[in-house]
């Protein structure tokens, strides 16, 4: 904080650069909370129970990390005590440091940050996730079945703001256990991502439907459970490589061909 004062060249002890110190001190805890706001986020939707662990660290200890660099730098600029504030300074970003590196060496070859297993539609997997910890229990078949009844049946992921939670809930099981029950039984590592993959089938559904092709796709967004034209066109895209209007049109012009070739 010191060398920008100085690059900006106010006077060390002034009231501007007093202040100016002050206002990156602020800008810092501004960030800092704002990634632990996003981390927090995106966290409840993870369903791999090691990388949330992992997350809680991460974000505690960054948090943890500011609040001492901020601590140490208001009290280190006595040339006294200038030394210790630069050691405490070293010895927490090791103790954050640290233990990452650590797990994301080991979760390198576990696969822990590996892309989610593609699953249009509820079933068991054959084999356990690799991040799953020896001895886990295979899921509950009566479990299994429930979640389909949920998913295909009701169709609750056209719910708004659809939630692990709510899930759990309408399964009566605990929240961890509607987690392990999606990621392990059936090897989806986030929850939007699973519920988008309904949400996905049955647009493309729609738009193949030749009784449905004056149906707008807002509306057929809509009425898969997305809440919004955006997140559904960049969803599809992702998933499809096209739009859903290049989707429809492609459908009909196979479709056209198969009925000229018959």
């Amino acid at each position: 904080m010191g060398g920008i004062v100085n690059c900006v060249a106010l006077p060390a002890g002034s009231d501007a650069a007093r202040a100016l110190g002050a206002g990156i001190t602020l800008a810092t805890l501004g960030f800092a909370a704002a990634a632990v706001a996003q981390s927090l986020s995106t966290w409840r939707s993870d369903l791999v129970e090691k990388r949330r662990r992992l997350r809680v660290f991460i974000v505690g200890g960054g948090a943890a990390y500011t609040l001492v660099t901020t601590l140490t730098r208001q009290v280190g600029h006595a040339d006294s005590v200038a030394g210790v504030a630069s050691l405490v300074d070293a010895l927490a970003l090791g103790a954050l440091v640290v233990p990452v590196v650590w797990h994301l060496l080991g979760s390198a070859r576990s696969g822990l940050f590996a892309t989610a297993v593609p699953a249009a539609a509820v079933a068991p997997r054959s084999e356990p996730e690799p991040e799953a910890d020896p001895g886990t229990e295979p899921p509950d078949p009566r479990l299994l079945a429930a979640l389909d009844r949920l998913m295909t049946g009701e169709r609750i992921y056209r719910e708004e703001g659809l939630t692990i939670g709510a899930l759990a809930a309408r399964l009566d099981v605990p929240e961890y256990k509607a987690r392990r029950l999606i990621n392990q039984g059936l090897g989806h590592r986030n929850f939007n991502a699973f519920v988008n993959r309904y949400r996905l089938d049955e647009a493309k559904r729609a738009l193949a439907d030749p009784a449905r092709v004056d149906l707008p796709v807002l509306t057929i967004a809509l009425d898969a459970g997305f809440q919004s034209i955006g997140p559904f066109n960049r969803a599809f895209k992702a998933d499809t490589g096209m739009t859903p209007t290049e989707f429809r049109r492609r459908d009909a012009s196979v479709s056209s061909a198969g009925i000229r070739t018959a």
